[in-house]
């Protein structure tokens, strides 16, 4: 709860106009949490893609295993992976367009951003370009970026 309630007070020096109902989680525990001076409250993974007023989602290992959010479109991770596996299914589902769809004209609107500062940085950039190239191959991955970039 501490870890949690210094992430979120971050946020809300960054994002002031951010709202409490702005924020919502899928923790497996399936009710509110209440951390030191702010409730955050919980929602059913399902029912995030249609709840268009939440602007930060936290969760633990819900988008890792299996669960998509097409609009996501800023991805934090504060877990320690060095796995391709488990980092190529993680970016898989964020470089998927955000909202499902193309918005013409602002490239900006077109991409996401990820901050994993605990993963293999080696292999996150290879799985990183393999999928902006169009690839999913896990066989076009190496842990050398100019070797998966040379594939197929």
């Amino acid at each position: 709860d501490e870890h949690l309630s210094r992430i979120l007070d971050v946020i809300h020096q960054e994002w002031p106009e951010l709202r409490p109902q702005d924020i919502a989680h899928v923790f497996g525990t399936h009710t509110d949490r209440h951390l030191p001076g702010q409730i955050v409250n919980y929602i059913a993974p399902q029912r995030v893609q249609e709840t268009t007023h939440i602007r930060v989602l936290l969760a633990m290992e819900a988008i890792s295993t299996g669960w998509d959010c097409p609009r996501a479109e800023v991805l934090m991770s504060f877990r320690t992976y060095k796995y391709a596996t488990y980092v190529h299914q993680l970016l898989g589902r964020m470089v998927r367009t955000p909202l499902a769809r193309r918005i013409p004209g602002n490239e900006v609107l077109n991409s996401i951003d990820c901050f994993l500062p605990h993963f293999d940085k080696t292999t996150s950039t290879a799985i990183a370009q393999t999928l902006m190239r169009g690839q999913s191959d896990m066989d076009d991955i190496t842990s050398d970026p100019t070797r998966a970039s040379a594939r197929r």
